[in-house]
């Protein structure tokens, strides 16, 4: 009976042995494997990081003080970890459950501020500084919630709620603040709905400069009129998203002022957007906001006609409005193949825009108008 109970024992200590000795050699095999990569450059190591996962990422760091201190150096360049999460900005009058509730203290976060940003923060703090962007909301409770829910309505029942500082008016809670955005911009989130908040861009450079970005699949924006400024900056500098949606309600004529900020975004972000979905929208009878959409469109038709490098335009563009007017675009003088259709009652004008540096380099342009008037702008692929 002992015999027995003896070789039950040995066994079971050989299959754990055996499972140690295999997890030491996987650690061995990754260090092996990344130590050639010491002798290299700098920037050839980040070059091969990029090609890495964001697992990857995490399985080498545990191999090497040298490259969790390198991964983490280039943290905003390298992988993201991926979240099945929708990301927003809700004013929640009280959290019920308090389990799902993480409100952040400074005694937990645990890292250095070098001299240089602690000067910089003692001269910024003198006023306070807010977290998200202005608005007249500013007092209420502002959380950010990750939400498993795609849905319209936030059920707070399957969500993880974080609450930070509203307004920053010390060190510590810069210290919040700038750890738990630095988590946030490295990950990937499914989606986010901003209809009332974003993360305050002022600060965002205050703390990270422009080069930090927060990466949504699908995106949906926001702006009004009193903020038109500050969320385009925040799209053209902090956000990365592969379908954007961006709703603009104007009730005053002001949306001219924004054209070329806003054909900049459309120019320079094909890295960042596949696609940008742009509806506009009014409440005021007085307000014609064809004049605006005629201006942005006949900047995004200059602009890919006359650009002597096209490369980084956004690939799919959508712009949608409602035409009240008699006034209709007019087909460009540089298109080619043109096609004039009537589908259903549906009158549908097709059309090329080619470049003219690079002939190869031609945008469709669709239009259609049933209720609504819809503009698609889709790169032809060569």
């Amino acid at each position: 009976m002992f015999d027995f109970y003896f070789i039950l024992f040995l066994n079971f200590f050989l299959q754990i042995l055996i499972i140690i000795l295999a997890f030491f050699q996987l650690i061995l095999s990754c260090f092996f494997k990344f130590s050639k990569m010491l002798f290299l450059p700098p920037e050839v190591q980040l070059d091969i990081f990029k090609f890495l996962s964001y697992e990857e990422l995490c399985s080498i760091e545990q191999t090497n003080l040298y490259f969790r201190d390198f991964i983490n150096n280039f943290d905003g360049e390298l992988a993201r970890q991926k979240l099945p999460f929708r990301i927003s900005f809700p004013i929640i009058d009280q959290v019920k459950d308090t389990r799902k509730l993480i409100k952040a203290e400074a005694e937990n976060i645990d890292f250095p501020l070098n001299e240089r940003f602690e000067e910089k923060l003692k001269n910024e703090l003198e006023n306070p500084i807010p977290l998200y962007s202005m608005n007249q909301d500013l007092e209420n409770n502002i959380f950010t919630c990750l939400s498993k829910e795609k849905s319209k309505i936030i059920d707070l029942e399957y969500s993880h709620i974080l609450q930070l500082p509203t307004i920053i008016t010390n060190k510590n809670q810069m210290k919040i603040v700038y750890y738990y955005l630095n988590k946030l911009f490295n990950c990937s989130f499914e989606c986010g709905r901003f209809p009332n908040f974003i993360f305050n861009p002022k600060l965002i450079q205050l703390l990270f400069g422009n080069s930090r970005q927060i990466y949504i699949n699908d995106c949906t924006i926001l702006i009004l009129d009193y903020n038109i400024e500050n969320r385009l900056q925040f799209i053209s500098n902090h956000l990365a998203s592969a379908n954007l949606k961006i709703y603009f309600w104007q009730n005053k004529d002001i949306m001219g002022k924004y054209i070329n900020m806003l054909v900049k975004i459309l120019a320079s972000g094909g890295d960042k957007f596949k696609e940008v979905d742009m509806s506009f929208h009014t409440h005021s009878k007085s307000l014609d906001i064809v004049t605006s959409i005629t201006m942005l469109y006949d900047q995004i038709i200059e602009y890919i006609a006359t650009s002597s490098d096209c490369s980084k335009m956004v690939p799919n563009i959508i712009i949608t409005y409602i035409n009240s007017t008699s006034h209709k675009l007019n087909i460009n003088k540089r298109a080619e193949k043109v096609e004039i259709k009537q589908l259903y009652g549906l009158k549908c004008t097709k059309y090329q825009i080619v470049n003219i540096y690079n002939p190869k380099v031609r945008f469709e342009f669709c239009h259609k108008k049933v209720c609504l008037s819809f503009i698609h702008i889709d790169k032809i692929k060569e």
